[in-house]
């Protein structure tokens, strides 16, 4: 099985420490520990306020980049919080990447906090709402913002790795007959052809969302695969983290969408919810692979 999602480089607590030391002094005292990692980047707490991510790869180094450009101007056109990168470190000694850190946004991943389908459906609205607002602001005002060079939307070579990664997990035992998510494939045209007219945050999924104490969404995180791309890249998470019966109210809240986007949108979640499971599955994180077990079984025909 492939592994993308392996580091270049170790990163610890033992690097911050000298990176904060040399650029940062004035956190160099505040306690710090070790809070999560994904496939680019390892996340850290330092103090009680902020929030430091270092790459583990070179591939999030890069990512980190368009995240700095891209931010601190869009964060104010948004109506939920997103990072915004107050402190910005550059390559030092043997580390050869930037990094940066912000202000801690509070609440909890989606995918953490074990919200039913019930409490889930509250999140559609809001959801859509977001997800108009960041669809409508102009991709000229950022004029750095990439396209999508990540093949993201393209039907035969994701039609290829959702066969691979069924196939992977029909081997570990967790995954059935391939035919009720195969029918997700036969609603996308061979010939597709993805937009790139629309700024998109990417890589939305549970991960990325954040809910506080009332399970009301109250952030949006990880911004590096934003890219001038198609809205139906992150309809995804609406397929794969809500319940069907809020899919009328989100789209009430977005907007018009055309029935082939929605059904883009459907492939996009059933590519993810399979990757993020078998990441799951491959680092040991259970939420995560409770979270792309829940998803198959709503993307289920």
């Amino acid at each position: 099985m492939q592994r993308p999602w392996e580091a270049d480089r170790l990163v610890d607590e033992a690097q911050l420490d000298v990176l904060l030391a040399r650029q940062f002094p004035e956190l160099a005292s505040l306690p710090r520990r070790y809070l999560t990692e994904g496939w680019d980047n390892v996340c850290f707490l330092v103090g009680d306020e902020w929030i430091f991510r270092l790459p583990r790869r070179e591939l999030g180094a890069r990512l980190m980049a368009c995240e700095n450009a891209l931010l601190p101007e869009l964060a104010t056109r948004l109506p939920l919080p997103v990072p915004r990168p107050e402190f910005r470190g550059v390559p030092q000694d043997d580390y050869p990447w930037e990094f940066h850190g912000y202000r801690r946004l509070p609440g909890e991943t989606l995918c953490r906090a074990e919200l039913g389908d019930e409490a889930r459906a509250q999140l559609a609205e809001p959801l859509g709402r977001f997800l108009r607002a960041l669809h409508e602001t102009p991709t000229a005002d950022f004029p750095g913002l990439p396209l999508d060079d990540n093949r993201r939307l393209d039907v035969a070579h994701r039609g290829a790795q959702i066969e691979e990664r069924l196939a992977d997990l029909r081997g570990l035992g967790l995954v059935g007959d391939p035919r009720p998510w195969r029918r997700v494939l036969e609603d996308v045209p061979a010939d597709f052809r993805p937009a790139s007219d629309c700024l998109v945050h990417g890589d939305l999924y549970a991960r990325h969302l954040l809910v506080d104490e009332r399970g009301a969404l109250c952030g949006v995180i990880d911004w590096g695969d934003a890219h001038a791309g198609d809205r139906a890249l992150d309809l995804g998470v609406v397929h794969a983290a809500l319940p069907a019966s809020a899919h009328d109210v989100f789209r009430d809240a977005y907007g018009p969408l055309t029935d082939l986007q929605w059904k883009v949108g459907c492939f996009k979640a059933l590519h993810s919810s399979l990757m993020i499971l078998v990441y799951g599955v491959d680092v040991g994180d259970r939420a995560l692979v409770v979270e792309g077990l829940r998803s198959l079984e709503r993307l289920a025909r």
